[in-house]
Order: C-alpha cells, then structure tokens, then sequence
C-alpha cells in the first residue's frame, strides 16, 4: 500500500492493521455519469498503491442449507438487526427491478414463516427491497469451515464496472472487510472503477454476464477496442521525464487498434518495466498472472500442452509483480504477500504437473523467473 497518499488517520501497520476508514469520502466524490447513473469520480490525483477504502459489511448473512427459503430469511433478520439510521443507509444502495425475481420472492414472502406469521403487505413490499438490494450489490465473504457467507458493504457498492478497472479489490487483504487500492494513476476528476467480472473473460462473455447479471450493457474503452491506458503510458515513455510525480502526469487518451487482451497485458506489463514504475509493475504483472491463471484453467482438460504454457506464464509474471511489490512496499505488505501466496502455488503446480510427464522437453521446470531465491518476501 503506498504510505503519504491516503488522509492523516490511516493505519502505519498497512491495511491488516486498519479499521473501517472513510478514505472513500476524503479520496472521492459521488457525481452523475453520462450514462451509468452515479459514479465515484477522484477529488485529486491518487497514485497506484494507494489504499481508497476498507470497510466491514453494513450486512452480512451466513447459510449452509439450500431450497428456496434459504436466502430470503437471513437477510430479513439481518436487515431488521440494523439501526434506523443503517437500515437507510442499505435501502439508498442500487435496487435492480428484475420481474421475474420480484414475483419469485413476493409469492414465498406471502406464504407462512416457520412460526406461522404471515407478513403485512408493506413488510413484503420492504423485504422484496431488501432482496433485490442484497441480489445486486453482495460479495462473497471467505469462510473457514465450509459454508457460505455473503455480506453487502455500502462504500464497495458505489463502484461501477469497467472491464479496465483502475482500482482493485480484495476481501482476503484483512478478513471480514472488503479493501480497494489503487491498481494505477487515477488522475484527479477520473471516474474509479472495479470489474464485476474476471479480467480473462471474453468481450462477449462479459457483455452477456453484465446484462443477464446487472442489466446493463458495458460500453468501456476496453469493450469498444480501445486501450486508453496504454496510449498514455506510450506517452510517456516516448516523454523520457523518468516516473512523474504526482500531479505531472499529462494523460492524452486517444483510440488505438484492437488488440487481443492477452496482447494488451504484455504490452502494459513491458511499457510500465521499462520505465521502472514499480507500483504498475506489480499490478500489471499481478493482472497478467491472473488471466493466465484464468486461461490454464480453462484449458487443462482440453489442452494440456497449451494450459502448461499458461501456467508458466503465471509464475513467470507473479515473480515479477512480487519482487516489485516488495522493493516498493516490503515484505509485510498484504497486496505482497496475497501474490506470493498465489506464486507459490503456481511453483507447485508447475511441479506436479512435471511429475505427472504433462511438461515439453524443452525445459527443467523452472518457470524463467530466475529461480525462487530472487525474491524472499
């Protein structure tokens, strides 16, 4: 996380040793989009590594059963556990108005409760709210033990979708809170955004997934064969000024050829290292190991040669984020050592799968990363 950006109050200890912090507010600002509604746009520059916000589930249910029930309960209790102030709070989040569903919750809400009450017409009407609330704004919360848990929390739910985030999120960072840092230079008055979506998924795989899950259809720069974000760091690198600072980056975005997504992330991931800029380094070389991880999974009961490839592409490239993260950040950085974790498994996997005979002859195992001693974090 980077240290002097977010506002006096943040916690020395990195974000494991925060509480909920109300970065959003003094980071942010909440304006009308063209097109997408409200939308979180930057009040000044915030550079890559920048904690935005952290925060702990205004709602949060836990369920282990199934059947058609299994939801609707939970979140009734849950809601009704909250404070005037947090129940208002929850119902000003977006409420997607899906028919189909609306009918299915209104139909069980109408039948009786376990202990035989029945609700009043204006607890359906609320309750079916609620539902469709929670429906469209949950995350799934890591649970140890098996189980599921999901949880609603009011600051992550102001984030719109791009297929080209500039923020990344994350609820392993510090358990039970959902945590948003930077991924690169947000010059001040950009919209911020997250994927709804993983990043591997294709143009037509997201604009199904966005509309069947979300009703909307996505028209970023990435989804209209554009890549902003690389014509700018074109540009400065073409500027040879070494790393701006804050302030002094001159963005100038225009339309560039479309390219394959696995070519768009190669080619960030070589603009960004040869400048130095270790902050992009490591969340472009984190996003690059994470579509080849994407890509190996897809592929390794079909294509075991091909799925192969891709997992040594993701060792090779969470190598190069790890050591970035930790000459920028130390050792004891979450960002860091949720990579390192996600490496390490990588390196055992590319083992087994040598073991197994699933690897070429053209190499020793080693997934080109310079071995595991260069980097100890």
């Amino acid at each position: 996380m980077a240290e002097g950006v977010a506002p006096e109050g943040a916690a020395p200890g990195g974000i494991g040793a925060a509480a909920d912090l109300p970065y959003l507010q003094e980071l942010t600002e909440l304006k009308n989009t063209k097109d997408k509604g409200l939308g979180l746009f930057a009040k000044r520059d915030i550079n890559p590594g920048s904690l935005i916000t952290l925060e702990s589930p205004i709602l949060q249910i836990e369920y282990d059963a199934t059947g058609p029930n299994v939801r609707l309960e939970p979140e009734i209790a849950a809601f009704n556990a909250l404070s005037e102030e947090d129940q208002q709070k929850y119902l000003q989040l977006y409420e997607r108005i899906e028919l189909r569903v609306i009918s299915s919750v209104r139909n069980q809400l109408k039948q009786p409760r376990p202990d035989n009450s029945v609700f009043t017409q204006e607890q359906i009407n609320l309750y079916t709210r609620v539902h469709c609330i929670f429906r469209a704004n949950n995350f799934s919360i890591p649970r140890e033990g098996g189980g599921k848990s999901d949880g609603v929390f009011p600051q992550a739910s102001r984030f719109n979708h791009s297929c080209d985030p500039n923020v990344t999120y994350s609820l392993n960072w510090k358990p039970g809170y959902w945590g948003a840092v930077a991924c690169r230079f947000i010059p001040k008055g950009e919209e911020l955004t997250i994927s709804y979506l993983p990043l591997s998924s294709s143009r037509e795989e997201r604009q199904v997934a966005l509309y069947n899950l979300w009703g909307f259809i996505c028209k970023c720069s990435m989804c209209e064969g554009r890549d902003e974000y690389v014509e700018a760091l074109e540009r400065c690198r073409r500027s040879q000024e070494g790393i701006p600072t804050e302030g002094q980056r001159n963005w100038v975005f225009e339309d560039v050829e479309d390219e394959a997504l696995s070519e768009r992330i190669d080619r960030r991931l070589q603009l960004v290292s040869e400048m130095g800029w270790r902050p992009e380094i490591f969340f472009e070389g984190t996003r690059a190991g994470y579509y080849h991880s994407d890509r190996y999974a897809a592929l390794r009961e079909t294509d075991k040669a091909e799925a192969l490839k891709h997992l040594q592409l993701v060792g090779t490239h969470l190598h190069t984020a790890c050591v970035a993260g930790y000459e920028e950040w130390g050792e004891k950085d979450e960002l860091v050592q949720e990579a390192r974790n996600h490496y390490l498994k990588i390196r055992a996997e590319i083992v087994q799968s040598e073991e197994a005979g699933d690897e070429d002859d053209d190499g020793d195992g080693d997934d080109g990363d310079g071995g595991d001693g260069a980097v100890e974090i």
